[in-house]
């Protein structure tokens, strides 16, 4: 969320306005000791911030760049000037029982609650995409409101074509119920094992988990073959997709999925699972069943290989820049 509200300020600036990025105050929590930190937070950011929002310019176009603070519009003198950015309503549909993956706890369900009865307060939502706006008009029965699709980081746009000596698949993704990360490496492992043992797989994310490793050995792959990656930069990033045949996206639940853009903006496919979400976002990539046993990895590989379909993706990345999402951005304004 650090990137998206920069990416905002930058995108505010360019259109001609003067921008103030607020946040709640952790001179306290972030020194208090570890038990105490999370209770300390919560007054800062719910008894102490508030009286900064109280002070706001009634005339003061504000942005709030995460609907998970839509709490916050509850203590403006005003919100008939207030944008929301709704990347997801995944917890909020976790917390009224939507989803079997995920039991949330009474808290949980108070805080969903909370949030989904504040985006109502809410003068325009943005969402990062149609699925998210669908599920904004049936949980909170808004409709209307604009869909402003997140842009790829301009560097992105930079294109690589040289795509020889690419032998690696890519999983970009943290682990969890949503994210779904063992089945991509379950992919991996049969594409593999199609290909004899050819295409080695580097994980940009957390370590293996102990399921990750048990599929991979019990697949009869090695795991000398996976390579994980944490905290690299921007660039090393950008290196790993370069480098990559093709990208392994398994998400079931997502507001929105930059590593495909990310990827196909380097010349790469990718092959995903196929949910609606992923299906948006990666709409002309490759998708299997992921309830299916017999997929023919080795048809896909031929087809992450073909030239004029990586050009194709290659072209409608080009076209989520931040210069459409900053005249995107300027027309939802020019409406309030």
């Amino acid at each position: 969320m650090h990137r998206y509200t920069h990416l905002l300020a930058r995108s505010y600036e360019a259109i001609g306005y003067q921008v103030e990025i607020l946040k709640p105050p952790s001179l306290f929590s972030r020194r208090a000791p570890h038990r105490l930190q999370k209770w300390i937070g919560y007054v800062e950011k719910y008894l102490l911030f508030p009286f900064r929002l109280r002070r706001l310019n009634r005339n003061a176009l504000i942005h709030v760049a995460d609907h998970s603070d839509a709490p916050y519009l509850t203590f403006l003198r005003s919100t008939e000037k207030t944008i929301v950015t709704c990347h997801d309503l995944i917890a909020v549909r976790a917390a009224v029982g939507e989803l079997p993956e995920h039991q949330t706890r009474g808290s949980g369900r108070i805080l969903q609650k909370w949030i989904l009865s504040s985006l109502a307060r809410a003068g325009t939502i943005v969402s990062v995409s149609r699925a998210t706006a669908r599920d904004l008009e049936r949980l909170a029965g808004r409709s209307g409101d604009p869909v402003l699709p997140n842009p790829l980081d301009d560097r992105f746009l930079e294109h690589s074509v040289d795509r020889e000596n690419r032998n690696q698949a890519l999983i970009v993704s943290t682990v969890g119920w949503r994210k779904r990360r063992d089945l991509a490496v379950r992919a991996w492992c049969e594409l593999n094992r199609q290909l004899s043992g050819q295409v080695d797989l580097v994980v940009i994310g957390p370590s293996l988990t102990p399921e990750e490793e048990r599929i991979i050995s019990a697949t009869g792959n090695s795991s000398s073959q996976v390579r994980t990656l944490q905290n690299i930069s921007d660039a090393a990033l950008l290196q790993e997709y370069r480098s990559s045949r093709l990208l392994i996206q398994t998400s079931k639940y997502e507001g929105f999925c930059w590593p495909i853009l990310e990827a196909n903006s380097q010349g790469v496919v990718a092959l995903c699972a196929d949910e609606p979400i992923l299906r948006e976002t990666g709409e002309g990539n490759l998708f299997f069943d992921p309830t299916a046993t017999d997929t023919d990895f080795q048809a896909a590989i031929g087809a992450a290989d073909d030239c004029a379909l990586a050009e194709g993706l290659q072209k409608r990345a080009s076209a989520f820049s931040e210069e459409r999402f900053r005249d995107g951005l300027s027309s939802i304004v020019r409406t309030i």
